[in-house]
């Protein structure tokens, strides 16, 4: 399994779930994550971290000369049959300086696999990214046997999130990875809209376990988000929102980042009616503890971009009513039955007036809303059903 750290550090908290489940059906897990840095989360006793640690000091003109065949094999994919040709050719050397790398820690992770062995393996991409570059340069330029599959997140589909909103080398990498599996179903119409050539691809999505309820709060409207701060999850919207409520609210926020001050500073201009709580960072069971022990009226999401947010089926699986933006994959967790969803180009002020109007509903009405939420996560976002697929989906490699 290749990972972008975990189980270092603190995220990729999905993956708590997902690792118990492989680990029950596989005999051994090998993780290698491409960051190592931070604490070390707990994971089963078959399953071992690899860390491999890519030496960075190799001559750029030896790379060209020995491996001209898969440079030019990858430089074909992507001048001749990308749909961004063009920017790639403009901006050949800076892509060519890029693929030098990808090459060099190719070579390098090729080493690794040998002495794992080829044997009854599944090569599992977490993310459609750095890892899936060195396993397909692998496979086209030495190991043709090779099979691997991957993950595909909101992160691995939107250009949008990429310098230049391009995806380099993705064109060679969608003709080399054996089957991809999307977390949604937005992630599968991106990849039949701009790679219809690729076929295998089907939905495995993410999902969280049964820890119980929540309850309705009695004194004030309490409202939780969860996301990192940074600009992408536009945390500061939620601010705007709660300055046009005039009745006691309170705002819990787990997560921090470069932002956090300035959020900070921009929530110091709310009314004396809005109390806010920044959490900063919490590991994600101290999240779980919150929603067993307080009341939670709605989770609110109002990202500029999402897949299918974890954070949101947390949330569900508590039976807690969310709102949040139509983007990428959400109306695939958000909708009638879970909360409210909201165009892109929303005003914050509609999002205001929703949930006045959501806390002014009378507490049966509220609570019977939040049955049918809980349901549709059982439905659709259980982990023991979802990481179930998964597994199966793997075991058939």
């Amino acid at each position: 399994m290749f990972t972008n750290a975990f189980p270092y550090g603190k995220g990729e908290e999905f993956l708590e779930t997902e690792i118990l489940h492989l680990s029950a059906v596989f005999e051994k897990i090998f993780i290698l994550p491409s960051e190592t840095s931070g604490l070390v989360r707990s994971i089963p006793a078959n399953v071992s971290v690899i860390n491999v640690n890519f030496k960075s000091d190799f001559s750029f003109r030896a790379i060209l000369k020995k491996n001209c065949a898969i440079i030019f094999k990858i430089v074909w994919y992507e001048a001749v049959l990308s749909n961004k040709r063009f920017l790639f050719i403009r901006k050949f050397r800076f892509y060519i300086d890029q693929l030098s790398w990808k090459i060099n820690h190719a070579n390098q992770l090729q080493l690794i696999l040998q002495k794992i062995g080829s044997q009854n393996i599944v090569l599992y991409c977490y993310w459609f990214d750095h890892w899936a570059s060195l396993l397909s340069i692998i496979k086209a330029s030495k190991r043709p046997e090779l099979k691997f599959v991957s993950r595909i997140h909101g992160f691995d589909y939107e250009p949008s999130r990429r310098e230049n909103r391009f995806i380099p080398f993705r064109c060679f990498e969608m003709h080399q990875v054996n089957a991809i599996y999307s977390i949604s179903t937005y992630g599968i119409n991106m990849i039949n809209k701009t790679y219809p050539f690729f076929k295998n691809i089907q939905i495995a999505a993410l999902g969280v376990p049964d820890k119980g309820g929540n309850n309705l709060s009695n004194t004030q409207c309490q409202l939780v988000s969860c996301s990192s701060m940074i600009a992408l999850k536009r945390v500061h919207i939620i601010v705007d929102v709660l300055k046009h409520i005039g009745f006691p609210v309170k705002w819990t926020h787990f997560g921090d980042g470069p932002l956090m001050e300035e959020l900070q500073r921009h929530a110091g201009s709310l009314p004396g009616n809005i109390a806010v709580d920044f959490k900063g960072y919490v590991p994600n069971e101290e999240v779980i503890r919150f929603y067993k022990n307080e009341p939670v009226d709605l989770f609110v999401n109002v990202s500029e971009i999402e897949g299918v947010p974890v954070s949101v089926m947390e949330a569900i699986s508590f039976g807690i009513p969310c709102l949040a933006i139509n983007v990428g994959g959400v109306s695939e967790i958000v909708n009638n039955q879970t909360g409210f969803l909201f165009p892109a180009d929303f005003d914050p002020k509609d999002i205001s007036h929703c949930i006045i109007q959501f806390m002014n509903k009378e507490e049966s009405v509220r609570l019977d809303f939040r049955k049918g939420v809980k349901a549709f996560w059982k439905e659709n976002f259980n982990s023991d059903v979802n990481y179930k697929k998964i597994t199966e989906l793997l075991l058939q490699k």
